[in-house]
């Protein structure tokens, strides 16, 4: 079921506030929560009350958002792009948006059948995580097992050094 507050209008104090709001979700990766988005409102002039209150209309309407089936295929984002002196590539403002990167961030990328394909650093470990995720048993910690591997590896050092007389 759709939350029944929709997005407020364009250029409106209201719809800065949900701005705000999805701005900060593309740039931490989950949920904005309420008290940084209510202080970068008043940064803005914000009042409180207003602020606090777009805030809950805006994570209501995400949650309904979420909640809502859609088609697993990403829609993608038609991009043109001008290859410049030195082969620079400029990267329009809706596109940094969509992928949730800001100006001198740095991305990672890769080429495969003539195409080039861009992340932020952030999506690139997502995508590595899931890749290892697929191969490690539910319940199994690969940072318990590094950190075991090294204790158990310190011990043996210590235990050679010892027999060693080298402490």
């Amino acid at each position: 079921m759709a939350y029944a507050y929709g997005q407020p209008a364009e250029g409106t104090v209201t719809r800065r506030v949900w701005d705000i709001a999805t701005e900060e979700t593309r740039r931490r990766g989950r949920l904005a929560d309420r008290k940084l988005v209510v202080e970068r409102a008043l940064e803005q002039g914000v009042n409180y009350n207003t602020a606090s209150t777009q805030y809950h209309h805006w994570r209501k309407h995400e949650e309904a958002q979420a909640a809502t089936p859609r088609s697993t295929a990403p829609v993608p984002l038609p991009v043109k792009v001008e290859v410049k002196e030195a082969g620079r590539v400029l990267l329009p403002a809706d596109v940094r948006a969509a992928m949730g990167i800001a100006e001198g961030q740095t991305l990672v990328g890769e080429v495969s059948d003539g195409e080039l394909r861009l992340m932020s650093r952030d999506t690139a470990v997502r995508k590595a995580q899931a890749l290892v995720r697929k191969y490690v048993p539910e319940g199994v910690s690969l940072v318990d097992e590094l950190i075991a591997e090294r204790r158990a590896e310190a011990q043996r050092e210590e235990t050679e050094a010892l027999a060693d007389g080298r402490k």
